[in-house]
């Protein structure tokens, strides 16, 4: 199983963050150049992904330096097996984040020099492009044997911008999903122990992320009153819903990259930030969403869905969604594969109960497009010890828990 943590180590040394996992994504597609597989790209043009994601940039698209098609870093990689028998699909996702790693000696990462030098595998993708790679290559090894199952078709979604529930919403406008009976997403960690998987999870927290842009009209600071200001309903925004969040509730509220560019003797007539909501369902969500749109509309802004031409005497508010993610539930038909791989891998237990996730994943959007054409989908969790917690500097995973999660994927296929 050597094979697996080498994977694991070459790329987390590359750690790239949303939509720009170009290095990562011809890593992959280097490694399974040879296997005996389908591969498809997004089949979605530039343009409607922009119009889709509203402030993803021009420079992301078309960076591979091996398929030249692949307009964003997702692939789908697909082996015919049978005429007939169900579609499986397993997911797994490529993003760091823009976290410099530790430098601390007793950091696994850099003690053996696998740390990477600007962005960081601080969520664990790293582990799952690895038991997948490895899983891929076991797959085309034994192809022979698994057309004996009941798969007809058995498919790896590689997908991009994960972090930020950002990437799932493109493989959604694509017809990536459109012949997928059965869909597995995973993660590792989340604070579930070496030795464990969790064959159930719930408890995801709903979430909707959007940008903010504010236009306003310039002035001399001393001349104020001739200027739009777009400092205060900003401001009150922000301060305004951060006072909504509620612990209990799990309403919870977050800003981030607000910029404001200027002279501090210039009133500014530009302002954006990023921002994020979450809620433990779809409907407190939604309830969250009408709190925080009566904030808005309470600053007295004209509500817009692009940049204006002019500024008359009121800020002008443009908001893009860029993400999302809903509750998953547990599905029963696949916890049966899910429950027999366990009994059969002698390296890890079962978790005796539901495990609570309490985070967001944008699985969920495939998961649920699935469902919409009549398939089913769930999500699992394999245990590793981890030394901090997720999105730290300080994150590593045990190494272990990688080939048993290795064989754990070898032994879900064997099921069918």
């Amino acid at each position: 199983m050597e094979k697996v943590i080498k994977f694991r180590r070459d790329l987390h040394q590359m750690a790239e963050t949303d939509f720009l996992e170009w290095h990562t994504f011809d890593y992959i597609l280097e490694t399974l150049k040879d296997i005996k597989a389908q591969f498809k790209f997004l089949d979605i043009s530039p343009i409607e992904a922009m119009r889709y994601l509203g402030d993803i940039k021009e420079d992301c698209f078309y960076r591979s330096s091996i398929a030249h098609d692949a307009i964003l870093p997702v692939v789908k990689i697909t082996f015919n097996l049978n005429d007939e028998g169900v579609h499986t699909a397993i997911r797994c996702d490529l993003d760091g984040l823009p976290i410099e790693e530790s430098v601390s000696y007793d950091h696994k990462p850099f003690k053996l020099n696998f740390r990477s030098k600007k962005n960081m595998h601080a969520c664990g993708h790293d582990a799952h492009m690895a038991i997948t790679l490895n899983t891929i290559l076991w797959v085309n090894e034994h192809l022979e044997y698994l057309k004996k199952t009941s798969f007809k078709k058995l498919s790896f979604i590689f997908q991009c911008a994960e972090e930020g529930c950002r990437g799932a919403r493109i493989v959604c406008a694509s017809s990536l999903l459109d012949d997928i009976d059965e869909l597995y997403g995973f993660h590792i960690g989340m604070g579930l122990k070496t030795g464990f998987l969790a064959p159930k999870v719930n408890e995801f927290l709903a979430t909707e992320k959007f940008t903010l842009e504010f236009y306003g009209k310039k002035a001399h600071a001393g001349k104020f009153y001739e200027g739009v200001n777009v400092l205060p309903p900003m401001c009150k925004i922000i301060d305004k819903s951060l006072n909504l969040i509620d612990k209990e509730k799990m309403l919870l509220c977050n800003f981030s990259n607000i910029k404001v560019l200027g002279s501090a003797n210039i009133i500014p007539d530009f302002a954006s930030l990023s921002a994020e909501i979450r809620a433990k369902t779809e409907s407190d969500l939604e309830e969250f969403k009408e709190k925080i749109s009566k904030i808005v509309k309470d600053t007295g802004v004209i509500l817009a869905n692009k940049k204006p031409d002019v500024i008359e005497d009121k800020v002008v508010l443009v908001c893009h969604v860029t993400g999302q993610g809903l509750p998953i539930d547990p599905c029963e038909k696949l916890y049966h594969h899910l429950k027999q791989a366990l009994d059969n891998t002698d390296c890890l237990n079962e978790y005796p109960t539901t495990y609570p996730f309490k985070a967001s994943e944008d699985c969920s959007l495939l998961i649920k497009k699935v469902q919409e054409h009549g398939g089913v989908g769930t999500y699992f969790l394999l245990g590793s010890n981890i030394k901090a917690p997720h999105h730290n500097s300080q994150f590593d995973i045990d190494e272990e828990s990688l080939n048993y999660g290795a064989k754990f994927m070898q032994k879900l296929l064997l099921t069918y």
